[in-house]
């Protein structure tokens, strides 16, 4: 004691986490720090999780010549920080997998789209070379198979599956090329000789549905191929006889610089008409068809120049146009 002051230690008040100890010419006056601490050097001193501060700047105030204060606190800082981390990085970590999922399923929804129409587009394929192949093998169990009408439905089913297969191949060979061709690397061909025998398969498809045919054909020359423009002429005109009901009519006009085909079938709805040129869309499923037959007109279009316009009114036709 000095000055004869008695030195009590209730007096003192110490925040929680603390620990302190006064010492007195390096003697403990008293201590809650239940370690050994070297006061030889004031300042912050780091003994294993705690933080130690040393003062022997008290001139030796109530006898006291040195304070210890221990704090015990790092460690629970120590701890919250590190449950903090974590719950950052759980929370990163979420973050993470939602956006994960959410993006494989932008990215996977189109693959699920194509799948599904691929495999509408088999079944279809499948369906549209059953009906051929069915009368094929009904025909061949005929006895009598050298008669008109046997002969001219097996030409029909024939030439339906030579045609879905030229569709098929057709945009097999050419998803990946350029359509921009020169139309100069191709030599003048007479297409009107290539209408007049495709229209030979087709009046007797359109006989089948008492469909009448108006045709009016003049001789022009055009750089194109001829598997092209057959491919061109076989796709509209089958259409044609295909949305036209029984007992409709059919008018085909070539010029000098155009193709016209009109009928009084059941025509497109004005929300679908902006659909027709997709590949595998079809207007009505009822009546078969892969719905690539416009695709394949559209890219060949495309591929010589030829300009195609078309018009449509549901319950009274279609009308398509093409400018050489």
């Amino acid at each position: 004691m000095n000055g004869n002051k008695e030195f009590n230690l209730s007096n003192i008040k110490i925040e929680k986490g603390f620990k302190f100890a006064l010492y007195s010419d390096g003697n403990i006056l008293y201590s809650q720090i239940k370690r050994d601490i070297n006061i030889t050097n004031d300042g912050y001193k780091t003994l294993e999780d705690n933080l130690i501060y040393i003062d022997s700047l008290v001139n030796g105030h109530l006898n006291i010549s040195s304070i210890v204060i221990e704090e015990n606190l790092i460690s629970k800082y120590n701890i919250e920080i590190l449950y903090r981390i974590l719950l950052v990085i759980t929370l990163i970590y979420l973050l993470i997998i939602f956006f994960g999922i959410y993006i494989s399923r932008i990215f996977v929804r189109p693959i699920k789209d194509y799948r599904k129409k691929l495999d509408k587009f088999i079944d279809d394929t499948t369906h549209e070379l059953n009906t051929p192949l069915s009368s094929l093998l009904l025909i061949s169990n005929l006895e009598d198979l050298n008669t008109i009408d046997n002969r001219s439905y097996i030409k029909m089913s024939i030439k339906r599956i030579s045609n879905l297969y030229k569709n098929l191949t057709y945009i097999l060979s050419n998803d990946n090329n350029d359509y921009s061709y020169d139309i100069k690397d191709f030599k003048p061909i007479d297409i009107s000789d290539i209408l007049i025998k495709e229209l030979i398969y087709f009046k007797q498809l359109a006989k089948i549905k008492n469909i009448r045919l108006n045709v009016n054909i003049d001789s022009i020359f055009y750089k194109i191929s001829h598997e092209d423009i057959s491919r061109l002429f076989n796709n509209l005109i089958s259409n044609s006889i295909k949305y036209t009901n029984r007992f409709g009519t059919i008018n085909i006009y070539l010029s000098k610089d155009s193709f016209v085909i009109e009928d009084n079938g059941i025509g497109i709805s004005s929300q679908d008409q902006f659909k027709i040129f997709q590949r595998y869309y079809r207007i009505d499923s009822v009546q078969g068809g892969l719905g690539i037959g416009l695709d394949i007109v559209n890219n060949i279009c495309t591929k010589y120049n030829i300009k195609i316009s078309f018009y449509s009114k549901i319950d009274s036709g279609s009308t398509f146009k093409l400018f050489f």
